[in-house]
């Protein structure tokens, strides 16, 4: 799952939404990842590639405030997978 989670973050940072989007829907659907564990899985994606030297730290703390809003929603009892969309989109 690891890998599927960076290379759906990977097709997001790109700005190939459907890949990203197609992505999230194999792991959540066929694999029956919860909305929260994608959450805490593309958190720690997205903060390896910071600690690597791999993101900036400007675009770092822009999307953490969109993953830690995504996360609040679903946990509250959004759609997960309509949270999770909308949170690719914001890595565009």
């Amino acid at each position: 799952k690891p890998q599927e989670i960076k290379n759906m973050v990977n097709a997001a940072l790109i700005g190939d939404f459907m890949k990203s989007r197609d992505i999230l829907r194999e792991v959540m659907i066929l694999q029956g990842t919860s909305g929260e564990d994608m959450v805490n899985q593309i958190y720690q994606d997205v903060s390896s590639r910071v600690m690597n030297g791999q993101m900036d730290g400007d675009i770092y703390m822009n999307l953490i405030g969109a993953i830690a809003e995504t996360d609040f929603r679903i946990r509250e009892g959004a759609n997960p997978r309509i949270q999770l969309e909308a949170l690719l989109a914001k890595f565009l």
